[in-house]
């Protein structure tokens, strides 16, 4: 059983980085945790998590340390938001940092990348620092700097809770990453292929039909579902908004008139077939189809390489080194081999 030690930064009288509408580091760092939280406990299992606090409170930094060794904790993460007019995300390990902290760290940092091109985040890079969490601590620890308060740019990131929650997502994937938690037998990524979901109450019942979120929908799914628009589907729900999912069992308003397409969903091919791998070795400055194959795989499994253009130029690197970052942290080279594509293969079987 791994045992996970969480810091949400700040708190009580110390409010942290503060900026404009209200908001808070203090508060930010708790909701990016909780999401960090629900996120292990829907997808993994075998470990207990620990916190420095859950509500506004304050501890002081030699407590969060000492609880944390005391506690004999596996990996320590310390959340906080940045200030000082910069932009973007940073994660930081102590000066003289052991090598499982930095693996730790490029581990995280690799998990966290899609969601920074997603949201065209700024990443300014792993770093070292001698912050008294890190410094205190005995076990691999890493502190993240989300973003900068104080700059209108990442300040209306730190408003959009998709953001956060994507965010908090990452954080866990990296702490799962590293420690080899295993996943949780039945996910339930999706309702099963021969099931045909029925609003409630049912089409031929007069008036307001409501329809609860299953995990996978989007605005777009469930309005092509009902023969909608999505425009119908927001006027009907006001504020509803689709930046990358829908909140799994929340109840939303289907237009009055409409009813379920019957339409069976075709099969999808699995993305291990959908996206074949080249053989042999890849390097930047090589070109041609394999890298376009390559460049597929890559964005299928979101290591996101922009256009597939057949040039394995910066990008294309970039990409790979993320991905060997996240599986196979002690080969990091930015050249496609036959250990990425191995690993890239069990990925992309994985998502079958």
């Amino acid at each position: 059983m791994k045992k996970i030690y969480l810091d949400a930064g700040h708190g009580g009288a110390d409010a942290g980085a503060v900026g404009a509408n209200g908001l808070y580091e203090k508060n930010l760092v708790l909701k990016i945790q909780q999401y960090l939280i629900s996120y292990l406990n829907s997808m993994y299992s075998d470990f207990t998590i620990k916190t420095s606090r859950t509500t506004d409170v304050f501890l002081s930094l030699s407590q969060r340390a000492s609880q944390a060794n005391s506690w004999g904790a596996d990996a320590f993460m310390s959340i906080h938001v940045n200030a000082g007019g910069g932009t973007g995300y940073e994660d930081y390990v102590y000066r003289s940092a052991s090598n499982a902290s930095k693996t730790f760290q490029s581990i995280v940092h690799g998990q966290v990348q899609p969601t920074l091109l997603s949201y065209n985040h700024p990443n300014r890079g792993r770093k070292s620092a001698n912050y008294a969490v890190l410094r205190l601590t005995n076990m691999p620890a890493v502190l993240t700097e989300i973003a900068f308060i104080d700059r209108s740019a990442d300040a209306a990131l730190l408003q959009n809770e998709a953001f956060l929650k994507s965010m908090g997502e990452s954080y866990a994937k990296g702490i799962a990453v590293y420690l080899n938690l295993p996943r949780r037998a039945v996910p339930n990524p999706s309702p099963p292929p021969t099931s045909t979901p029925t609003p409630n109450p049912s089409p031929s019942e007069p008036g307001t039909k409501t329809y609860t979120i299953k995990q996978g929908d989007t605005l777009y799914s469930i309005a092509q579902k009902y023969g909608i628009t999505v425009q119908a589907l927001q006027e009907a729900n006001k504020g509803l908004s689709d930046p990358l999912t829908l909140q799994v069992g929340k109840t939303i308003v289907i237009p009055s008139g409409t009813s379920p397409t019957p339409t069976p969903t075709p099969t999808p091919t699995p993305p291990s077939e959908q996206y074949p791998l080249p053989n042999g070795i890849l390097k930047q400055g090589d070109s041609g189809e394999a890298v376009k194959q390559l460049q597929r795989a890559l964005n299928a499994v979101n290591f996101k390489v922009g256009s597939v253009d057949g040039i394995y130029g910066v990008q294309t690197k970039d990409a790979v080194r993320r991905f060997q970052l996240v599986y196979l942290p002690y080969d990091v080279d930015g050249i496609y081999g036959p250990q990425t594509k191995s690993k890239l293969a069990a990925v992309l079987k994985a998502k079958s």
